[in-house]
């Protein structure tokens, strides 16, 4: 998805590192824009109820809008010393979104802003908990079907932990952690697991696993 190089026109606004986190992702979505879309939108909407069960953001944010305020005229970019979530607070209450803009983009611009919303809440959940969501992560994650719930209690539990990467996650499926790291990832799987559904027993978290390396790894 070469075409949305033009990511670079809001640099000056989200900076180099929300661009470059945004621009990743785009490369990992397929390149049939209607699927990509609907992929990222999904991911956006797992994202947004992380950081709303984080009490970073109101449950009704939209990283589609977010990402369209950021190339609205006028809009300051984020300063330095600035939080993520500052940010954003400042994104929903000072800046008045242009919905006639919204309304005639085309899906590409579209897979853009949701894109750069992504990456700012992502971003945000980061500073929060320590925890990183790369845009790897994100898509392995929709591919895996993880609800927003999992992902919260997931990424408290790394948190807890001092994984510092829910990479991890994908390297426990793909063996490429040390013994003390699998255990650890191991053990905030199961955690997790019979949080959500009290009654799992160990062959049901293991079933779990097995199911969630399976999607991981399908259609590579």
């Amino acid at each position: 998805m070469g075409f949305f190089s033009f990511l670079g026109d809001v640099v000056s606004c989200i900076g180099s590192a929300i661009a470059s986190f945004a621009g990743s992702l785009i490369e990992k979505l397929s390149p049939v824009i209607s699927i990509a879309l609907q992929v990222v939108k999904d991911i956006g909407e797992v994202v947004v109820a992380v950081a709303n069960a984080l009490g970073l953001i109101p449950e009704d944010e939209s990283v589609e809008e977010i990402g369209a305020k950021t190339m609205q005229d006028g809009v300051r970019a984020k300063m330095e010393d600035e939080s993520m979530q500052e940010y954003l607070d400042y994104l929903r209450n000072d800046v008045k979104l242009d919905e006639g803009k919204l309304a005639v983009m085309t899906d590409e611009e579209k897979v853009k802003c949701n894109s750069i919303g992504t990456a700012m809440v992502s971003t945000a959940i980061q500073e929060e908990t320590g925890v990183k969501l790369s845009a790897d992560f994100l898509i392995g994650m929709n591919k895996m079907k993880m609800t927003a719930n999992q992902l919260t209690e997931m990424i408290k539990g790394f948190s807890e932990k001092g994984l510092n990467d829910m990479d991890m996650l994908p390297k426990f499926f793909q063996n490429r952690l040390s013994d003390q790291e699998r255990l650890d990832v191991y053990e905030v799987i199961e955690s997790t697991e019979k949080k959500l559904n009290p009654e799992a027993s160990e062959a049901d978290v293991l079933r779990k696993i097995d199911e969630m390396g399976e999607a991981l790894e399908a259609e590579k």
